[in-house]
Formats: C-alpha cells, sequence, structure tokens
C-alpha cells in the first residue's frame, strides 16, 4: 500500500498542469549521481488510526454495459426455438438503458437487427408483432418472439444491456503525512521546481482526486540547502536540497477484477425435514 501511495502521487505530480517533473524523475530512491538531478524523492508515514471511524469499506463492481452479439438462425441452438420464431437472450441479466426513461422497454434498451445482406435491416419492437421483421420481448423470461418465422442460416445483431460482474471493491482509507525532497544542482532550478510542486499539489485537487487522493495540504516547507550528498556507490556529489511536507488522506482501492457471469441453467433443490422429494428447477 505504500508503495501505491508514492506511485499514486508521482502520477499525479507528472499528470498535472505545468508539471513540476516528469514521472521517471520522482520514486523513493534518492539520487545515486549528478546526472540523475534534478529529482522528487517521497516518502510516506502512516498516522495511528483512532476513533471509531470507518478507515474499511467495500462496494460492489459491477457495471451495467452494452452488449452486441451476432447469432445465426438455427433451429434448436443460440437460443433458438425448434420453430424459429423466438429467441432467448444468453447474456443475462436484462437490464435497461441506463439513461433511458423508467417502464417498459423501449429500442433504447434493446434492439434486433438482419444483417444478414450488406443493408442493415432493423427490427421493431412492438406488443403484438406481425411480421418478420417485428419482435416481441418478455421481460420476465428475457425471450424474443418474432411475427414469423426467422429464416435460418440469417444473422441476427442483438444490442442489450446486461451486468458485467467484476468482484467487490475494498477501500481502505489512510492518514497520514508526505515528505517530498525536491533534489537539484542548481538553487535556482531547485526554487523554480519547488513553486511548480506546490502549485501542483495546491491547485490540482482534481488530478489528486483521480489517482486516489481524497483531501491532500500542504503543511511544511524547509529551506534550500547545499550538501554533499555520498550515495552508497560511486563518487560523492555536490547538490541542493529542500523538503515540503504534507498531509493526505488516501484511498486505496483492491479488487474490482471481471469474474466469470454466466447464466443459471439449472437449480437443483433437496429439502430437508418431513419434505423427501427432490425438485429440479430449470
Amino acid at each position: 500500500m505504500l508503495q501505491s501511495i508514492v506511485d499514486k502521487l508521482a502520477q499525479s505530480i507528472a499528470s498535472s498542469a505545468n508539471a513540476a517533473a516528469t514521472v521517471d524523475r520522482i520514486g523513493q530512491a534518492e539520487p545515486a549521481a549528478a546526472v540523475q538531478l534534478p529529482r522528487l524523492v517521497i516518502s510516506v508515514a502512516i498516522d495511528d488510526m483512532r476513533g471509531t471511524g470507518f478507515s474499511r469499506f467495500a462496494r460492489t463492481g459491477d457495471v451495467i454495459t452494452q452488449q452486441t452479439t451476432v447469432v445465426q438462425v438455427a433451429a434448436g441452438t443460440n437460443g433458438f426455438s425448434s420453430d424459429l420464431r423466438s429467441m432467448r437472450i444468453a447474456r443475462l441479466p436484462l437490464r435497461k438503458n441506463p439513461s433511458s426513461v423508467p417502464g417498459a422497454f423501449t429500442a433504447a434498451d434493446i434492439s434486433v437487427a438482419n444483417v444478414s445482406a450488406a443493408t442493415r435491416e432493423p427490427y421493431g419492437l412492438v406488443a403484438r408483432p406481425r411480421g418478420a421483421a417485428q419482435f416481441s420481448l418478455d421481460e420476465r423470461t428475457a425471450t424474443l418472439s418474432f411475427g414469423a418465422v426467422q429464416t435460418p442460416g440469417s444473422k441476427l445483431e442483438l444490442v442489450h444491456w446486461t451486468v458485467q460482474w467484476h468482484d467487490d471493491i475494498a477501500t481502505t482509507r489512510v492518514r497520514g503525512r508526505l515528505l517530498v525532497d525536491v533534489w537539484s544542482n542548481d538553487p535556482i532550478q531547485l526554487d523554480s521546481i519547488s513553486r511548480k510542486l506546490t502549485a501542483n499539489l495546491f491547485d490540482g485537487p482534481a488530478v489528486l482526486r483521480e489517482h486516489g487522493f481524497a483531501h491532500l495540504t500542504l503543511t511544511t516547507l524547509d529551506p534550500i540547502a547545499g550538501l554533499t550528498h555520498q550515495p552508497a556507490q560511486g563518487s560523492p556529489f555536490a547538490a541542493w536540497r529542500q523538503r515540503i511536507g504534507c498531509k493526505f488522506i488516501f484511498d486505496h482501492e483492491t479488487g474490482g477484477a471481471v469474474s466469470e457471469g454466466s447464466p443459471i441453467e439449472r437449480i437443483d433443490v433437496q429439502p430437508a425435514g418431513f419434505v423427501r422429494e427432490d425438485m429440479t428447477v430449470r
């Protein structure tokens, strides 16, 4: 999680207008040579949890999405009935278009078209279909009923709305302090970078929220100081450094991966107690 906070802050800074640094110049490692300057080095400290407020919560990751399917008309397959006058929708559950008005399904929620020929032939959604190019919808069973037999071998395009199943998204809210050390080989350049950085952090709440920061406040600004830096390997080099301190609230999210969602084909029921009869629902 701590590395994620560093990564998200680096992405926020680099994607800000008039960014203080590019993402390759921001990280956790101090510069090892003068050629790596300028550089922003980030460190994180998490506060102790106090009080009884929630710090972890979960929400569903499921998304209503539009599904487009092209099926070939064939008796007893692809959801078609043996008489080719009805078809069951395979991708369930059936949902309305999120931007449509409440009520019965309309052409904004579900559409059918014959795409066998070069010219696309839209079908009409009606209460009582009377021709091959008209259909009705039974919302309860997700079944399309056509006004006439569909031509075997032709292709129908079905567009409808359904649910794309995702794992639940767990959010952990953490509070703490961020320290950003601005490194440069020139004090004038360092002052310019520091000013850009404070502007990125102070004026960019929308960008910060996109990267998980619910709140970020600048708290401290240390003086610019010159030093001779001795890296773990290599020769020492002269540099200038200034530290900027912040307080933050960060929402760390996990989960949300696409999960398998398929229609329920059969439910077996085996009652306990006095009822001895097993049941199967298809």
